[in-house]
């Protein structure tokens, strides 16, 4: 019998982790692989001043720091969800929930009970008040583009309406590595729940209208000027875009469409919220249907049927959501604990959107490996792991882990393995649409290197 050698049992070890976790599926998998999540954006302000969140984020006691690798101030936290700083605003991001029903409820709560946790660390005299609202759903990388033009010109301005108050400037549209993400007005409660149920099923009624899959009939195409998103690649829709100004028509504004003619936008929003429930079968229920319903019914108001103002983010919260003490638990949090098995000891070197990657020693400390993780695997690694299925695995590849492979590209990340050593973790994110270099991420979209003046002058909210 011919012994393999080192390098031959690495790969061997690395492709039994594969199977384990479920092979090579492809990136997204409606119905099973269909995730969203929210991040919303506060202004930290005491004594009607506000204040620079980077100069208290690192003293308020979080999480783990240093997991994302293209932004110094992410802390990850045990309920599996991001605190950071965009500029001088707190950040929170939920962590990306499967699609199924009740998902509404599970990530509005889960964005009410992060925020009364960070209104709770900084203390009564500090108010968080409600800057921005990013949603962000799942999308194959080939075609995100296609779909966020697609959406930006026919689900774009029913959007607004849902998200967006009087005061609001515009929507953007960004295609981002594994996902389509939309940025509008600050919202939570009720509102929030309807805009989720409405991104998520535009999204796939987008989706499936560039790849020709059957779909529901689309709202016709309206007709706008659109502007290069601010700081990422994608599009931003002007309240304006469409000539007249949507915020402050509202649901009367006429709307021009580009097979010509027009339609008023109270049409258009019925066309558009009847082509997203019907996208929505098997990953809804009625209670995440009914607040876009309202909405679009009237018998809810409109965030532009309402205050201009900046929103203090705590009117309305007993329809968020859970709260804090009832959370389910999340796999971006579990992962954070270090395990102790016989053979081995792991740790989180890695966590992003869409991909997790771990190392794991001997005991003593004298080898060691890495382990890649695509979200799409997380939750049952962690089983497997929990539950003593990896033991054998791991520990064996800790013998040849000097044999193994480099962990160094984006590529590689996209599917389970084992690898000998991690190399430069920014080359591990898959590259930003229009980004050169996939390491640019962290150029010029980061926390703190906006433009400071433009931010002071109120330009390119939302962020």
């Amino acid at each position: 019998m011919v012994q393999a050698d080192g390098g031959s049992l690495a790969a061997e070890l690395s492709a039994e982790l594969c199977r384990l976790l479920g092979g090579r599926a492809p990136s997204v998998e409606p119905g099973w692989d269909r995730s969203i999540g929210v991040e919303h954006e506060f202004q930290i302000v005491r004594d009607g001043i506000q204040l620079d969140f980077r100069e208290l984020v690192h003293d308020l006691g979080l999480g783990v720091r240093h997991l994302d690798p293209s932004d110094p101030f992410a802390y990850h936290l045990p309920t599996g969800s991001m605190l950071t700083c965009d500029y001088r605003e707190a950040e929170i991001a939920t962590p990306p929930i499967r699609a199924a029903p009740g998902f509404t409820g599970e990530v509005a709560g889960r964005a009410r009970s992060e925020r009364l946790a960070l209104e709770s660390r900084l203390g009564p005299a500090v108010r968080a008040v409600g800057y921005s609202t990013h949603v962000s759903v799942s999308m194959d990388d080939a075609i995100t583009e296609r779909a966020g033009l697609h959406y930006a010109r026919t689900f774009g301005p029913a959007l607004m309406l849902l998200l967006n108050r009087s005061g609001s400037p515009g929507l953007m549209v960004r295609p981002r590595p594994g996902r389509l993400e939309l940025c509008g007005e600050f919202t939570h409660g009720s509102r929030l729940r309807g805009a989720l149920a409405f991104v998520l099923g535009s999204a796939i009624a987008a989706e499936r209208s560039v790849t020709g899959e059957p779909g529901p009939d689309q709202p016709p195409s309206v007709r706008l000027e659109l502007e290069p998103a601010y700081e990422r690649y994608g599009w931003y829709v002007d309240r304006r875009a469409a000539g007249a100004d949507l915020h402050a028509s509202g649901r009367t504004t006429v709307l021009r469409l580009e097979a010509g003619g027009s339609i008023d936008a109270q049409s258009h929003l019925e066309l558009a919220a009847e082509a997203a429930r019907a996208c929505l079968v098997d990953l809804a229920d009625a209670d995440d249907l009914e607040p876009l319903q309202q909405m679009v019914a009237g018998d809810l108001s409109l965030p532009s049927e309402g205050p201009a103002g900046p929103e203090r983010g705590d009117e309305g919260a007993a329809d968020d959501g859970p709260g804090t003490t009832l959370l389910d638990p999340d796999p971006f949090g579990a992962l954070l604990a270090p395990r102790r098995r016989v053979a081995f000891e792991l740790a989180p070197v890695m966590v992003s959107w869409a991909t997790c990657a771990f190392v794991f020693t001997d005991p003593a400390r004298t080898a060691r490996g890495f382990a890649c993780v695509p979200r799409r695997h997380l939750s049952r690694f962690l089983v497997l792991l929990d539950a003593g299925g990896l033991d054998s695995l791991l520990g064996r590849y800790l013998a040849v882990a000097g044999d193994g492979t480099p962990l160094a590209t984006a590529g590689q990340a996209r599917e389970p393995g084992l690898f000998g050593s991690l190399g430069r973790r920014l080359a591990l994110l898959p590259p930003e649409p229009g980004a050169a270099d996939p390491s640019s991420v962290a150029d010029a979209s980061r926390p703190g290197r906006r433009d400071d003046s433009a931010h002071e002058a109120g330009a390119g909210r939302p962020q």
